[in-house]
């Protein structure tokens, strides 16, 4: 994907058969903006060297109504860095954006990607207490929280997902060092951070490493990793990716509530 292309997908907000309007970019932060993109497009910093581009709230407004779905399209840095790009995860319905818009922020858009929300179909924003939304979690414990989702996410659902007891966040930082010795991760890059997170996780004698690896299980069967051949060696699917940015926003917002 060039800059040609995204000139060309964000242009023309009439709706032409086989055509889709480019409502999100990802790109990495040396990428070229384009004037196309700078004056149809605003930007937000993701966690490591990306930025997300959003189609402007008054562009898409004028979208023509057959829109239905929206392109999400991924710059060739992109396309290089998180490897496979899984068809699915190229366009998204306008239902999806409409919520996006409401709250216009990169863990949003991250969870919208992985199929939840943080609003409701009636474009309301749903507040800790309501998580029935994105995915039914059938337990009084459960708070809604942007860690419970992750879990969640990442849950067998037959199995009535993950509760709000405990230390989700803490939970969730254990999964994001996991993801961290994983090829292709969006922000831990180098072969050396990548093993230096499995000497200190996966290759630990004990329960430190076999929960690690407990994790690698779970993570590969929901999808968010393609193992290849040792478990523990694996790649991130693009699910997966997306999956470290929201948890790295996480990680981020904690740390700026407990400095405050």
């Amino acid at each position: 994907m060039d800059n040609k292309a995204i000139m060309s997908a964000s242009s023309d907000v009439t709706a032409t058969p086989g055509k889709l309007l480019t409502a999100f970019v990802l790109m990495h932060k040396t990428d070229e903006t384009i004037p196309q993109l700078t004056d149809n497009f605003t930007f937000l910093d993701m966690p490591g060297d990306w930025k997300l581009a959003y189609l402007n709230k008054e562009k898409f407004d004028a979208a023509d109504v057959a829109f239905t779905e929206f392109q999400v399209l991924y710059t060739k840095k992109a396309q290089d860095a998180f490897g496979y790009i899984d068809s699915e995860l190229e366009v998204v319905t306008r239902d999806k954006c409409n919520r996006f818009y409401v709250n216009p922020t990169v863990a949003h858009f991250c969870g919208l990607m992985l199929d939840w929300s943080t609003v409701g179909i009636d474009g309301g924003t749903l507040d800790d207490a309501d998580g029935k939304n994105w995915t039914p979690v059938d337990d009084e414990c459960w708070h809604g929280d942007i860690d419970s989702v992750i879990l969640n996410l990442v849950m067998p659902k037959d199995g009535g997902g993950a509760c709000g007891c405990g230390d989700n966040a803490g939970a969730v930082v254990a999964l994001g060092k996991f993801l961290d010795t994983q090829m292709n991760h969006p922000i831990n890059t180098t072969d050396e951070s990548r093993q230096k997170a499995r000497q200190e996780g996966i290759y630990v004698d004990g329960l430190l490493g076999s929960s690690q690896l407990f994790i690698a299980y779970v993570v590969d069967a929901a999808g968010y990793t393609e193992h290849g051949g040792s478990v523990f060696h694996g790649w991130l699917q693009l699910k997966g990716v997306y999956l470290a940015f929201l948890i790295a926003e996480s990680i981020a917002e904690t740390a700026r509530v407990n400095a405050e």
